[in-house]
């Protein structure tokens, strides 16, 4: 039976090919990603004498290469057309080619393999926790993803952290009457205050998985924000981007434990 890949396998083959490019001979030199070849050196009963691009794993997997692919072009990464004008006549399909602004983003990875996070399957993630922490939250959310595959990595980052407010207001709402919790939240520290509601007789292990978020996400929120951190890379919006799933996971699942009451 075909292995069928799945999104982050092609996602990963593709930037493995982009980052070690030509290494097989049948490669078509007219782009700088042909998934035929890429596909054809990646299958795993290819002979030691060359390469089929008929074979059905290569043909069974070509479609969601193609998707992979697509959505780099999205984020202006690649362009599906020959490296040259002149080769405009090459007649492949399924052949892409890096821009400039794709080049200089294959150059920001470290190492040289890359696990990437596909926007699409993350805003879906995001979005199954809009029914607990509200619109605000979904609306902050996706417009973090749409700011990560536009390139905007510090708009991306404020907007985690405009996330992770939604989810400490919706918390903090959750025990003491909202607009209470909102005219807190004004005031001189009043985001350590309300914190401090959300958390309140939450134990131990809760407070471990869910203050991380809250702290790397008010460091995007706060500083960031008023023009106190320059220079941000891709690496730093998807850090902030997982860490605000992983928090939005944690709150979700403690959900029980966080909202519990105060004594007294």
């Amino acid at each position: 039976m075909t292995k069928l890949l799945s999104y982050a396998e092609a996602h990963d083959l593709i930037i493995a090919a982009l980052k070690k490019p030509n290494q097989n001979p049948a490669e078509n030199p007219e782009y700088d990603l042909y998934l035929p070849a890429v596909l054809a050196r990646a299958n795993p009963e290819s002979g030691p004498h060359g390469y089929s691009y008929e074979h059905p794993f290569v043909r069974e997997n070509v479609p969601i290469c193609a998707e992979a692919a697509w959505l780099l072009c999205s984020r202006a990464i690649l362009r599906p057309e020959p490296k040259t004008f002149h080769n405009q006549d090459a007649g492949y399909s399924f052949g892409y080619s890096l821009t400039s602004l794709g080049r200089a983003w294959l150059d920001e990875i470290d190492g040289t393999e890359y696990i990437p996070t596909e926007p699409v399957e993350i805003a879906r993630l995001l979005a199954t926790y809009q029914n607990r922490f509200g619109s605000a939250f979904q609306e902050r959310a996706q417009e973090a993803i749409r700011c990560w595959t536009a390139h905007a990595y510090l708009a991306c980052c404020v907007m985690c952290g405009a996330g992770a407010e939604s989810i400490l207001l919706t918390v903090a709402c959750s025990k003491r009457i909202e607009t209470e919790v909102h005219k807190l939240y004004r005031v001189s520290n009043g985001r350590q205050k309300v914190e401090g509601i959300a958390l309140a007789d939450a134990p131990e292990h809760v407070k471990r998985v869910v203050l991380p978020g809250l702290g790397l996400l008010k460091y995007w929120r706060d500083d960031a924000a008023h023009g106190h951190i320059e220079g941000i890379a891709e690496s730093e919006a998807h850090t902030s981007i997982v860490l605000l799933l992983r928090l939005a996971s944690a709150a979700n699942n403690h959900w029980t434990e966080l909202v519990r009451k105060q004594n007294g």
